[in-house]
């Protein structure tokens, strides 16, 4: 049964164009500065959302300190692995390739030269099998990309100076 007052359903976009894809969503297209912009907020997200929940495990449970790095380790490892592969999927999609290629990600080394390969070939121009062509980048996932050299160096000075600081 239809309703007679029920809003029009038509797309307020324009012709062929796709909305600003979710964050979350298993489908659609997303290009290559949305998927380097994904990344570095995801890997920045989990790296202090897993630091504070390990500060917070070491405060309350000092005796167990020697199991807390196994367990960072391993809630930081599963959500990598899940969200690597969801964009994976999706940037794959955007150049309209077979998303089983994004099976590479999971694999150690390999993943590397998969991370390269998604990153700098342009996606399919106009729709494709996977539905219209990705909306244009928003200020947000221009920063958001901008910010991944110096989440890089930063991480890099940690892993340099963190054992430099450890005997104090």
């Amino acid at each position: 049964m239809t309703n007679a007052y029920a809003a029009p359903r038509a797309s307020l976009l324009p012709a062929g164009q796709a909305p600003v894809p979710s964050f979350w969503t298993f489908n659609g297209r997303i290009g290559r500065l949305r998927y380097l912009a994904y990344l570095t907020g995801a890997h920045t997200a989990v790296a202090l959302i897993i630091g504070m929940f390990g500060l917070y495990l070491r405060a309350a449970h000092p005796a167990s300190a020697f199991y807390m790095p196994m367990i960072e380790r391993g809630a930081g490892l599963a959500l990598s692995v899940t969200y690597s592969f969801l964009f994976a999927r999706r940037r794959l999609q955007d150049m309209d390739a077979p998303w089983g290629w994004s099976l590479l990600t999971l694999i150690p080394f390999v993943h590397i030269v998969a991370g390269f390969i998604l990153l700098f070939p342009p996606g399919s121009d106009g729709p494709n099998r996977h539905g219209p062509p990705p909306a244009p980048n928003s200020a947000g996932v221009y920063l958001a990309a901008a910010t991944a050299p110096l989440v890089a160096l930063a991480g890099m000075l940690a892993a340099i100076l963190i054992p430099y600081f450890n005997p104090y």
